[in-house]
């Protein structure tokens, strides 16, 4: 099972040029010449499988890296198990994959949950509006009234309380998948097929 273990390795190798490649993107001057344009060619064909989902974007935010990254480590989880074991299942591959999305879906949300934590009490601060604030509002706004609406309907007057509500869902989010996560990867792990 050796074979199984060396690919498992170079596809970590691989999903770590793709974290390369998704930071070099962020960065405001990210000409970074040959090495760019090498690794560019190596992992965009991957990604752009997933840069196809118009579901993986909202607003400004790309989220089909996350699910590429996902599906190898994915591949990576059932590999090493079946180079420990010796067995696959098709609950094996079921649970790796919800603990996998599950987990980078509960990260996510916690993400989301401390900026817009961060918002709220630059807001009830009444700190001065700059660059850094306009950013957050720009991801935060749609989804903070949506959010909002579904929760209060039209009783939420202002922003501030649009971020007070979708912070306290995102916490129960965080902490409540947190758990249905573990329990039903748990359940497909212990599938007998």
């Amino acid at each position: 099972m050796i074979v199984l273990d060396i690919i498992a390795t170079i596809l970590t190798l691989y999903s770590f040029l793709i974290l390369f490649r998704i930071i070099m993107t962020w960065l405001p001057d990210h000409s970074f010449g040959r090495p760019q344009e090498l690794i560019g060619r190596a992992v965009d064909p991957y990604l752009d499988v997933f840069r196809r989902t118009r579901l993986l974007r909202i607003g400004y935010v790309d989220a089909s890296p996350v699910l590429g990254i996902i599906l190898l480590y994915v591949v990576i989880d059932v590999l090493r198990s079946v180079s420990v074991t010796g067995t696959i299942s098709l609950g094996l591959v079921l649970g790796m994959f919800v603990l996998r999305a599950g987990n980078a879906l509960v990260f996510l949300l916690g993400i989301l949950l401390l900026v817009t934590v961060i918002r709220l009490v630059m807001l009830l601060a009444n700190a001065r509006a700059n660059r850094f604030t306009m950013v957050l509002d720009q991801l935060l706004q749609p989804i903070a009234y949506r959010a909002a609406m579904r929760l209060a309907g039209h009783r939420f007057r202002t922003y501030t309380h649009a971020l007070g509500l979708t912070a306290a869902l995102n916490l129960v989010a965080v902490i409540g998948g947190s758990f249905v996560v573990r329990g039903l990867a748990t359940l497909l792990l212990q599938m007998p097929i």
